[in-house]
């Protein structure tokens, strides 16, 4: 079951949907997994049950490719009914079936030496003819401005196919397709366009419910998945070391905790998520890169009184780039906010000591009582 395409034809709200999965996931209804899809036929060609058993790479028997996964486009989280209530199985009839590719628009077979011609009505677009026993593929733009001619021919060699770009008017396209390559061949034409309902794996990441319910669910330590774009948002205090100092401990540690709480809900209405949280930062991550702006500026208008008169939050800064999902190291946030609270303490006064794995636990009982001793000596 595919929440987005479900919601589509349900007519009701994708996230909501999306929601409803997760939750009935939490006890015992339904079961998740991961599907990896491959770039061409675009159905599932490895599934696992949890995002640490993710690898770098897939295969698809039927395109005969091996391809990169990508987190925002080919990591798909799909859901079954749980096994105790219904034993279902998992069947494709047809792989190359209408229903399955919707994105194929034509396909034909050509054996040695064979020349075949085609008539197809298509939209402005681009396409893509590709074919499974020749490298490379051709692209063709059909748009208004186009050549009048209409007519595209295009010859499948072993070294390639030529040519690698063509253009034709919207409306009737005729197509001539040539087998040079000496062995039978299949010629394919689709629409690379990539669909949008999908719940892939960049959705679940900035889907805050997905985060709370699902927080042991990362990539294998090491493994890197490369995501095409993704808004990220950081926000901090104002002020925050003399915040520490001048209002007390635990005053400066409720602003910290109210920062958050003021940030987290509109985050999650704009469709982000608070990804991470250092001291009194926050990054939170979007998947719709427009929607990033607006969670943190409805938060602005909601702050109190006493967080403007301490400061109040900085201009928010925003990014948008590539990136690439990896998971170094699970932290716990009461370690973090330790740890900040000791740094407040000491900074300006002595050389912040290195912090390993193996002491935090040890140093942070000591942030409780005080500021440690071998800090407060070089002091």
């Amino acid at each position: 079951m595919r929440p987005f395409a479900m919601a589509d034809r349900w007519e009701v709200d994708r996230r909501e949907l999306l929601t409803t999965f997760l939750r009935a996931t939490t006890i015992g209804i339904v079961e998740m997994s991961w599907d990896v899809l491959c770039p061409g036929c675009r159905l599932p060609s490895r599934s696992t049950k949890t995002l640490a058993e993710m690898k770098a790479e897939a295969h698809c028997d039927f395109c005969n490719i091996t391809y990169d996964a990508s987190v925002d486009r080919q990591v798909e989280v799909r859901f079954t009914v749980a096994a105790h209530l219904r034993d279902v199985s998992d069947r494709r009839f047809c792989t190359g079936g209408p229903m399955n590719v919707p994105h194929f628009v034509a396909q034909v077979e050509l054996a040695p030496g064979e020349e075949r011609a085609m008539a197809l009505d298509l939209i402005e677009s681009t396409y893509r003819l590709r074919s499974r026993q020749v490298q490379g593929t051709a692209i063709i733009e059909v748009h208004p401005d186009a050549p009048e001619t209409g007519e595209v021919a295009v010859v499948l060699r072993s070294e390639g196919v030529s040519p690698s770009i063509a253009a034709s008017r919207v409306g009737t396209l005729h197509l001539r397709l040539r087998n040079e390559t000496g062995l039978p061949a299949s010629a394919l034409l689709e629409e690379p366009k990539w669909p949008d309902d999908a719940a892939t794996a960049s959705i679940l990441s900035t889907f805050q419910e997905f985060r709370d319910l699902f927080g042991s669910e990362v990539l294998a330590p090491g493994l890197q998945l490369s995501i095409q774009r993704l808004a990220f948002v950081f926000t901090d205090l104002t002020g925050s070391t003399a915040l520490y100092q001048n209002v007390g401990q635990a005053r400066a540690f409720r602003l910290v905790q109210d920062h958050f709480g003021l940030l987290g809900e509109p985050i999650a209405q704009s469709r982000g998520a608070v990804v991470k949280t250092v001291g009194d930062a926050i990054m939170a991550a979007f998947a719709p890169p427009r929607r990033a702006r607006r969670g943190p500026d409805d938060a602005g208008g909601d702050a109190r009184p006493e967080h403007r008169r301490r400061g109040g939050p900085r201009p928010i800064p925003e990014d948008r780039h590539p990136c690439r999902a990896v998971h170094r190291r699970q932290r716990e946030r009461e370690t973090r906010l330790l740890r900040h609270d000791y740094q407040h303490r000491v900074a300006g006064r002595a050389r912040m000591p290195r912090w390993t794995d193996r002491s935090d636990r040890r140093r942070a009982r000591r942030c409780r009582e005080g500021v440690p001793r071998r800090a407060r000596d070089r002091a």
